[in-house]
């Protein structure tokens, strides 16, 4: 009575079937597979239910069939979700998604800097542009990946413009912020930039722009009140026609005297 002893181990990479190493301990017979091929290892590329047939044929000419069922698995489907755009510092959102294949899965993102790569739903603090991979593995081993793009938008860049000093009078000073279109804030300001000064000491104003991706940034100046010199043109005077000047002293001494001719 003859003896034999099949071996068959069967990998499943993405759809490609290979059988890997049919042993066969056969004592003077002959095989042929169903392909017709003679060796006892053989590529299988299906990516179908499919039967492999091995068929023995000993030196008396008896015959004996025995076979194999490839069953291929479908992959899971692995979603990471949307590409996005975010403005620096704000969050993103991320929405991953499994299914096909065979529950349960088994999965992770790549990335540490989620806030935690073992659920499908992760946030991320933007820190730069960057790309997050999600793979997925299935109860019978089969793996897929997919992967999403959060780009980081530049933040609009801001100048409200030099720290500066102005006198405390009621006299309304205008600052001008770029890019034009943005908002002022702070005390003693009113949103278009006109500052009208209440008080002396050391004040601070903030120009805010949001620009057309929705990103903001600002710029703040420091703007320092002051109380103003006072002038002191002296006493009224009396003069004759005949006298060629008068001396004039203003106080505090440095001022400039207007000729009123």
């Amino acid at each position: 009575m003859l003896k034999k002893k099949l071996l068959v181990s069967l990998v499943v990479i993405q759809g490609l079937l290979i059988i890997i190493g049919i042993i066969a301990i056969i004592f003077g017979v002959f095989y042929k597979m169903s392909n017709n091929n003679s060796s006892l290892n053989i590529m299988a590329t299906s990516i179908i239910d499919e039967y492999y047939y091995i068929t023995t044929t000993d030196v008396n000419g008896c015959k004996a069939v025995d076979s194999i069922l490839i069953d291929v698995q479908s992959l899971p489907v692995v979603d990471a979700g949307p590409n996005q755009n975010q403005c620096p510092e704000d969050t993103a959102f991320l929405s991953g998604s499994i299914s096909g294949g065979i529950l349960p899965y088994s999965f992770n993102w790549d990335l540490a800097s989620l806030s935690n790569t073992t659920i499908l739903d992760p946030y991320y603090d933007m820190d730069g542009t960057s790309t997050f991979v999600l793979t997925a593995t299935d109860a019978f081993g089969c793996i897929n990946d997919d992967f999403v793009i959060i780009n980081q938008y530049n933040s609009p860049v801001v100048n409200a413009g030099n720290d500066t000093s102005i006198c405390n009078q009621s006299i309304a000073v205008d600052f001008n912020g770029l890019p034009n279109g943005g908002n002022w804030s702070g005390l003693n300001i009113n949103s278009t930039g006109s500052f009208m000064p209440n008080g002396i000491g050391l004040e601070e104003v903030i120009y805010q722009y949001t620009d057309f991706n929705n990103c903001y940034n600002e710029d703040t100046i420091l703007i320092n009140v002051s109380d103003p010199i006072l002038a002191n043109a002296g006493l009224d005077s009396e003069i004759c026609e005949s006298q060629d000047s008068l001396i004039l002293a203003g106080l505090p001494i440095g001022g400039v005297g207007l000729d009123p001719t």
